[in-house]
């Protein structure tokens, strides 16, 4: 007599890719918040297993190593980050720098994400640091981006004619650096407040 089928059991059913890419997708954020707070270096596969109720190989079945895992992560915030810097900086002249002095807003938004920023930062200042120059083209590209609002503004007569783009850029980027590091560490309240006031008086102090 031919037997029924069982209804496979949720321990036997196999997992669907939505299924997989949620979990990957919760593995990855909880990897992100660790390594704000902790640093990569002090976060263990572990942990993060920890987080999403998962065994050391379930995590390591989604990211084979724990360098995979963080590559995941800086993907994600990266191309976040850029993505948002790109459609501030796009305008180009001032409007271009109007957008930008709401970053500190956006910034407020991700705290997790701008402390990882800051927190793998901080670990990859040798220049054999593994993210070392990942950080090194992530500064040069906000850089260019910058410099070219800036000097569109000139072109558009919006700035002065003597405003020096390139130097203007890399003083507001140190600002940016210099006020979220302060606002994570708590000596700065209002991050939206300081970096709007900051860049709305370099916009009239280079008013034609």
């Amino acid at each position: 007599m031919p037997t029924t089928p069982r209804e496979p059991t949720e321990r036997s059913r196999p997992r669907t890719r939505p299924d997989r890419d949620t979990r990957s997708d919760a593995i990855v954020t909880a990897a992100l918040r660790l390594f704000a707070a902790r640093g990569f270096r002090g976060t263990s596969i572990a942990a993060v297993a920890s987080e999403v109720g998962l065994t050391d190989a379930g995590v390591l079945h989604h990211f084979p190593t724990k360098r995979a895992l963080l590559a995941s992560v800086l993907e994600r915030s990266t191309l976040d980050s850029l993505a948002d810097a790109r459609e501030v900086f796009a305008p180009g002249g001032v409007e271009a720098l109007r957008r930008l002095a709401e970053w500190g807003t956006v910034m407020e938004r991700q705290p997790h994400q701008t402390g990882l920023e800051i927190t793998l930062g901080a670990e990859s200042l040798d220049a054999d640091a593994d993210l070392h120059e990942f950080f090194r083209t992530r500064y040069r590209t906000l850089q260019r981006w910058l410099r070219r609002a800036i000097e569109t503004g000139i072109e558009r007569q919006e700035l002065r004619a003597d405003t020096d783009a390139r130097a203007e850029s890399t003083s507001l980027i140190a600002f940016l650096d210099g006020i979220r590091l302060q606002w994570y560490f708590g000596a700065v309240d209002s991050l939206a407040d300081e970096v709007r006031a900051h860049v709305l008086h370099v916009i009239d102090r280079l008013a034609p």
